[in-house]
């Protein structure tokens, strides 16, 4: 009897022991913008990427083409209203493919750290700008002309 006893109290003991055991979480990625494996038609100013938690100073953003070069401006910044969202400015991106690699160090547990991707592509022609190549070389068109007809004015006058 006395055996039962001291396997019951071991036992309670035990979970006991593995209640008090603090939970470690890893901070995941919520959401980012532009978000992984989009395709763009511009550059983004700036990439945004939101956490399950609450960040400190140790994350970072860093964005590389595809030749694994920096295009981020080399600050991470830790938005002052929410915590859980980093960002970075980058400097014009060109048609191609980015990677942003992430580490999260949230307030409350392990460092975290990963990364994905997006894509900018050629934009295609817009309306207004297909209006401006059409003015400039119309414009262009009518120069050469009036030059020509001088030339030939000057020519024929000698």
């Amino acid at each position: 009897m006395k055996l039962y006893r001291a396997f019951i109290l071991l036992i309670l003991f035990a979970i006991v022991g593995f209640e008090s055991i603090p939970v470690v979480a890893l901070s995941k990625l919520h959401r980012s913008d532009p978000p992984a494996d989009a395709i763009l038609n511009q550059s983004p100013s700036e990439v945004f990427v939101w956490f399950s938690e609450p960040l400190s100073t140790g994350s970072s953003l860093t964005i590389l083409d595809d030749q694994f070069q920096r295009v981020d401006k080399g600050q991470t910044f830790i938005d002052a209203s929410d915590a859980t969202l980093m960002r970075s400015q980058v400097n014009y991106l060109w048609p191609g493919r980015y990677t942003v690699s992430w580490k999260a160090s949230p307030v409350s547990g392990r460092s975290a750290s990963g990364s994905y991707a997006f894509s900018i592509e050629n934009a295609p022609l817009s309306v207004s700008t297909l209006a401006i190549i059409g003015g400039s070389g119309l414009i262009a068109g009518l120069l050469i002309i009036v030059l020509w007809r001088l030339s030939r004015r000057r020519a024929v006058a000698l």
